[in-house]
């Protein structure tokens, strides 16, 4: 039941990050209020050894570094954990990157500004943070542990946060990045389990043999009582 309710949740959220796409590619520079209060507390506290950290995950996020390095590097850790969780981490991470450009192309929402890095077109939804936030739930797939889930989750809050620190993301730009992220591997797993579900036979069952009625077992004593007598004889 509990697994039922989490896929129903994760297909609910990605419908509702596709739907907001939809709604912003007809108004691509609409700045809700929460993300205009959060940008202005963000650019009020600029501060440099936070700037340093920042400017630090948005190179470590990108790129090569990011779409594929760090990845192998989570894979790697999987390995003992047998092939089944290196194929989801590559498989999550390739979907998540390819959904999240999907839905960048889709929504064209404009970026704030002043940003304070380099970055492409596209505001919504992060691919930062949805990357950070596939990788945590794999890892936290394959080894489910409170402590993995808290570092998990302690990693998307602090990638969201570099991205509205270095102000080229909204706050909602990196809630749906999470939110899509972290959606993907957990409808990953569960189709390939209910593949490889599918793919197994049931076992057949072994048809036990039928106990003798006590009719029969009367008649047959009955016929085997000649038989004797006869051999006495």
């Amino acid at each position: 039941m509990k697994r039922t309710g989490l896929l129903v949740a994760a297909g609910g959220v990605v419908v509702l990050v596709c739907l907001a796409a939809i709604w912003l590619s007809t108004h691509p520079t609409y700045v809700p209020t929460i993300d205009a209060e959060w940008q202005r507390l963000m650019l009020a506290n600029p501060l440099p050894p936070v700037l340093d950290v920042a400017r630090v995950l948005d190179v470590l996020g990108q790129g090569v570094i990011g779409f594929v390095v760090l990845p192998l590097v989570v894979a790697a850790l999987l390995w003992r954990r047998g092939r089944g969780a290196v194929g989801l981490v590559i498989l999550s991470s390739l979907v998540s990157l390819a959904a999240a450009q999907l839905l960048k192309h889709v929504a064209e929402r404009a970026r704030p500004a002043p940003m304070l890095v380099p970055s492409d077109l596209g505001s919504f939804p992060s691919g930062h943070v949805a990357n950070i936030a596939t990788l945590a739930v794999v890892v936290l797939l394959v080894v489910p542990l409170r402590r993995v889930a808290l570092l998990g989750a302690l990693a998307v809050v602090v990638m969201a946060l570099s991205r509205t620190f270095l102000n080229v993301h909204w706050l909602t730009d990196t809630l749906a990045g999470a939110l899509l992220g972290a959606a993907v591997p957990v409808l990953l797993a569960a189709a390939v389990r209910f593949g490889e579900g599918a793919g197994k036979r049931p076992p057949e069952r072994v048809r036990q043999p039928a106990p003798d009625h006590p009719s029969r077992v009367r008649r047959d004593r009955a016929a085997e009582c000649p038989q004797r007598d006869a051999a006495g004889s």
